[in-house]
């Protein structure tokens, strides 16, 4: 088996992970809602 062969499938899950590690954070973050003028921004989580 080629080294291409076996390395792509690493490197594709590695990117999996990260894009999916990044996408959970974005969705759970910030744990407090961010203001402006003291009004909650709107589809702000917190």
């Amino acid at each position: 088996m080629s080294l291409l062969a076996t390395l792509a499938p690493l490197v594709g899950a590695f990117i999996g992970y990260a894009t999916n590690h990044v996408a959970i954070r974005m969705l759970f973050r910030p744990l407090k809602p961010c203001r402006l003028f003291g009004l909650r921004l709107p589809l702000t989580r917190g």
